[in-house]
């Protein structure tokens, strides 16, 4: 051009057109610059970009000293829509906490991974169980502008799934089609975005520490509600025999009630309160067993321990935990345990007056 802006068709030489900020390559060559022949003014190049975006060009003139301050922008929009893809952004495979809403997003996307942002519609999410949408809404993507977010949520520790439905792939396209297949491809490259995705949901803080007990046939009795045995749903007490052996079981739990394994050591003290059953008409009664307290030293790896008790002393045994390492965990568990005389191996005479 002149200096008017007008086409000067006497001019011919050779300029190079440079893509910069942006993805866009020569049509030919594949390369971000291409030399162009300019006849009598005027000359063309093509590029192609598979990145929805702005690019901006400029020309070096090769052979002469023209003015080129001059930037094009140009604009690559989005291809057909072919899908709807999870992204699940920077959210963690593994160490997602119980009871906390994960935003899953859904993008609807073209053969090249575009969002295509004039998209409209919904789509169904399929959940595994456990998982939900928090505030009970439906599993339904509302999308506005090729895109829509639903928070997932789990209070149950273990893996969910989360993947879309038939709908997903969209009316004008199909599984087998070559966008969708091209689409594929892709996706490695993609990270965030995925056809279905599996989350691993732990208990990440302990907050209550769960007692129980087994007898030797595997005869179990769990820690007792507030209130004692006569509460509102809680267990009856271990009955065993006196000489066996008790398994004493201790479990650091979330508040969803599941155990933390994935917690720092806990060190805690299991105390065990003996009531001897005692016949206070036997004339051996006074040296009979008395009301004692034995402690044990209990540390908790991986969010949960076990300690083997020989019971010898008949009666009631009253368990519960104390002196926890870390004293924001409950520890007001309890158990019992109703200890039965073992086989009689020895007589004994009651006092009888004369």
């Amino acid at each position: 051009e002149d200096a008017f802006g007008n086409v000067s068709p006497g001019w011919s030489g050779r300029v190079v057109v440079r893509c910069h900020q942006g993805h866009a390559r020569g049509a030919t060559k594949g390369t971000p610059a291409v030399e162009v022949r300019l006849v009598d003014g005027k000359g063309s190049c093509e590029f192609e970009s598979d990145v929805a975006e702005t690019v901006r060009f400029s020309v070096d003139v090769l052979e002469s000293g023209l003015h080129t301050a001059s930037i094009l922008a140009c604009t690559f929009t989005h291809d057909e829509p072919v899908c709807a893809l999870l992204d699940l952004g920077d959210a963690p495979s593994k160490h997602h906490p119980t009871g906390t809403p994960l935003q899953v997003a859904v993008k609807v996307v073209d053969r090249y991974a575009n969002v295509c942002e004039t998209y409209s519609g919904s789509f169904a999410l399929e959940l595994s169980e456990g998982a939900r949408v928090a505030g009970g809404a439906a599993p339904t993507f509302i999308v506005e502008g090729g895109r829509g977010v639903l928070p997932v949520i789990s209070t149950q520790a273990g893996p969910i799934t989360l993947a879309l439905g038939g709908d997903s792939v969209l009316h004008n396209t199909a599984r087998h089609s070559s966008p969708f297949e091209k689409l594929l491809e892709k996706l490695p490259r993609e990270r965030k975005l995925r056809v279905n995705a599996t989350i691993h949901v732990r208990a990440m803080t302990a907050t209550r520490l769960r007692l129980g007990a087994t007898g030797p046939t595997g005869k179990a009795q769990s820690d007792l509600v507030e209130g004692g045995e006569g509460g509102s749903g809680s267990p009856g007490p271990l009955h065993i025999v006196a000489g066996e052996v008790m398994t004493v079981q201790v479990e650091a739990l979330d508040a969803f009630d599941n155990v933390v394994v994935h917690s720092d050591d806990i060190h805690v003290t299991l105390e065990v309160e003996a009531f001897p059953q005692v016949d206070e008409q036997l004339s051996l009664a006074g040296g009979a067993p008395q009301q004692r307290v034995t402690t044990h030293a209990l540390v908790l790896k991986k969010g949960e321990t076990s300690k083997a008790v020989l019971v010898e002393v008949a009666g009631e045994h009253r368990l519960r935990l104390s002196e926890p390492s870390d004293r924001s965990v409950d520890v007001m568990a309890t158990a019992r345990v109703l200890v039965a005389p073992a086989k009689a191996v020895s007589l004994d005479l009651s006092n009888i007056p004369e």
